[in-house]
């Protein structure tokens, strides 16, 4: 990726000549580059089987487990408190976090920011599910449609508590 004024582009020939050697028998698919300006709204790229997308909001209140899916964050501006079963992890500008399946996790935006979340159409689809509140019955239901599920429990809420199957985390400044 090159950054021109203010824009942010991929190389789209470079990526697909870079990317064929590790290709697997799924069908691949060349994302297109994200374009913002600061101020303007985001544009996102969304493939098969990544999507990224421009983000200021917070996740849950609640931890949770994606069991079959990854997630990263990229910090571009403002700050992220990444909450862990055993930590919690300040993601500052720079700064991608990565979240393997089965890590308990959630984050909140400390300070208006803005980030990049890179995550499965799994995932997206379930994100788009909790934020429209007629689409939401049973959270637990909902949850585990897109194999995910709580670890704490929310206010007034008797989820059960699920032990992760492991504990790891990378925090990388970039």
């Amino acid at each position: 990726m090159s950054l021109d004024s203010g824009l942010c582009k991929c190389d789209l020939q470079r990526q697909t000549n870079r990317t064929k050697n590790f290709m697997s028998r799924a069908a691949a698919e060349v994302l297109q580059p994200i374009i913002a300006k600061p101020g303007t709204p985001p544009i996102s790229a969304v493939g098969t089987s990544l999507v990224v997308r421009e983000w200021t909001m917070s996740g849950p209140d609640w931890m949770h487990v994606h069991e079959s899916d990854d997630e990263a964050w990229h910090v571009l501006e403002g700050m992220l408190r990444f909450k862990f079963l055993d930590r919690e992890v300040d993601a500052t500008p720079g700064t991608t976090v990565f979240v393997p399946a089965g890590l308990a996790h959630t984050y909140q935006a400390i300070e208006p920011s803005r980030y990049l979340i890179i995550l499965t159409p799994k995932i997206d689809r379930l994100i788009e599910r909790l934020l429209d509140p007629t689409e939401v019955s049973d959270l637990r239901t909902t949850l585990g449609e897109f194999d995910t599920v709580m670890v704490d429990r929310p206010a007034n809420d008797g989820a059960d508590i699920h032990t992760p199957q492991h504990g790891g985390l990378d925090a990388v400044d970039v």
